[in-house]
């Protein structure tokens, strides 16, 4: 199974490929940008919002027709809005893309709530002939799908984390619940999952270093409970022989190489920050050990890595957790 997601912010995609690799260990996933040219895939997950915002409320549905050929979506819609007008539209929309048979999610939601929308998603595709695409004559129901857009309709049990302003007006959207992290990887939780600095840009890894000794110093000085055992169990393992790979998800992660110096990453430092900062999302990482420093570069290259200088990921990582530097870091 390979499931595309489009036009997802880098949060929502990755908090999708955490629940997609406990849903389907051996799938694909692939998150790309309403830009480029869509992948094909088995199951799609598609920011309906900033969908219509790219292709134009008439051609939208078309659009998306073309794309898909029959195959399952879940679209994504922003919440229920004050305005009449506005909400009365989106409920129209809301109900032509269900007659389509496309399962259609408001935000905010849980993982749960994701998980039965997949399903549903799922179901119809398998129930429906294959050469067959729904229209809106032909209703295109199934009884998973009814289910999952009855629970999609249900008053939100979660605060936004967002600013939802500025997602609005950019149709560009971050609407996960608070708890949607802690559901993913751990089941029901009765608190939100940690903020993780949420409204404030990230780091951008720079010039200035640090050696592995002053990167392991500093972090006692971090005021996060949670970057301090996470940063510090990647200083042990960077003090041990030996490059390793570290695995977010099954498209994100870094490679490191403490006895050449580098670190490769594809993963941006928005997500290093969300998992450092979470005690559930650090327990969910992976290590894996790489034989040599060429094999360390094949796995960098194959995963579309970027080098850095170690020391350099060192000190975005240390600001990451608000440490103290020191003064005379380079």
């Amino acid at each position: 199974m390979k499931t595309v997601a489009v036009g997802l912010s880098e949060k929502e995609a990755f908090a999708l490929s955490l629940l997609l690799r406990k849903l389907q260990p051996e799938g694909a996933f692939v998150a790309q940008s309403l830009g480029a040219a869509t992948q094909g895939g088995d199951l799609y997950v598609i920011d309906a919002d900033a969908w219509v915002h790219e292709h134009g409320v008439e051609q939208a549905t078309a659009h998306l027709r073309g794309l898909l050929q029959g195959r399952p979506v879940v679209l994504l819609m922003a919440p229920h809005v004050p305005d009449s007008t506005e909400q009365a539209q989106a409920d129209a929309q809301k109900a032509a893309w269900t007659a389509q048979g496309w399962v259609v999610l408001r935000r905010p939601f849980r993982a749960e709530a994701m998980r039965q929308a997949l399903d549903a998603a799922a179901a119809h595709a398998a129930s429906a002939p294959a050469d067959h695409v729904a229209t809106p004559d032909d209703g295109g129901h199934s009884a998973a799908q009814a289910q999952a857009q009855a629970h999609s309709d249900a008053p939100a049990t979660a605060p936004l984390p967002f600013d939802t302003t500025a997602s609005q007006r950019s149709r560009t959207s971050a609407f996960f619940s608070s708890a949607f992290f802690a559901t993913t990887v751990q089941g029901p939780a009765s608190q939100p999952a940690p903020a993780g600095g949420a409204g404030f840009p990230p780091p951008e890894i720079t010039n200035a270093q640090l050696s592995l000794g002053e990167f392991t110093a500093s972090l006692a000085t971090s005021p996060s409970a949670e970057c301090r055992h996470f940063l510090g169990a990647l200083a042990q393992r960077l003090a041990q022989p030996g490059p390793f790979e570290m695995s977010f998800t099954m498209i994100n992660g870094l490679v490191f190489d403490a006895n050449q110096g580098w670190v490769a990453s594809n993963t941006p430092m928005s997500v290093l920050r969300m998992v450092a900062r979470s005690r559930s999302l650090g327990a969910h990482v992976k290590i894996v050990d790489l034989d040599a420093d060429a094999e360390a570069r094949r796995r960098a290259e194959q995963r579309g890595m970027t080098a850095y200088p170690l020391g350099a990921m060192l000190h975005a990582l240390a600001r990451v957790a608000d440490c103290q530097l020191p003064v005379t870091a380079s």
